[in-house]
């Protein structure tokens, strides 16, 4: 007799989470989805980070290149271009890379795509990243969304086909 075929195992990334199939729900145990506070503090890490470190790099610049006191407007867009290079540098690089930036490596968080794999494109990571918060920050919809939500999906989640879960590989 030939032994009994047993049901199909669902895909496993190379990092070992498991991959969604069409209709089949997520294992939560695998991939926990995180929290709006600790998402919110891992941002609040990140914000601040960058913050510093666009005035640091702004300062930096100005004393290397000896220029005047910039006025405010020149100033505002100097550290909004500089701004988007960092948070590409900073954010979007090291969410397509590893998954996580500082802050949520610091709050034990991972970005994985809307499938459970475990890595996100570049392309989604700068739509997330940059676009998707922007967006977000606008309208202020984007972390109150995951409030009422299963997976607690925010709105730069859904932007770019992404989730945060806790990261017990670390763990």
């Amino acid at each position: 007799m030939a032994p009994k075929q047993s049901a199909a195992a669902a895909p496993v990334a190379p990092s070992g989470l498991a991959l969604k199939q069409h209709g089949e729900r997520i294992d939560y145990s695998r991939n926990r989805p995180a929290g709006v506070r600790v998402r919110f503090l891992a941002a609040v890490i990140d914000w601040t980070l960058l913050t510093v470190i666009t005035n640091v790099s702004l300062r930096l610049m100005a004393a290397a290149v000896r220029l005047p006191t910039l006025t405010p407007d020149v100033q505002l867009c100097v550290q909004i271009g500089l701004g988007f290079v960092l948070s590409v540098a900073g954010f979007a690089y090291p969410i397509h890379r590893w998954g996580k930036t500082s802050g949520k490596a610091l709050m034990r968080l991972r970005v994985i795509d809307a499938r459970g794999a475990a890595s996100v494109g570049l392309t989604e990571a700068i739509l997330r990243e940059y676009f998707g918060k922007l967006l977000s920050t606008l309208t202020l919809i984007g972390y109150p969304m995951a409030l009422f939500s299963e997976q607690k999906l925010t709105l730069h989640d859904r932007l770019a086909g992404t989730r945060v879960v806790h990261d017990d590989a670390d763990a």
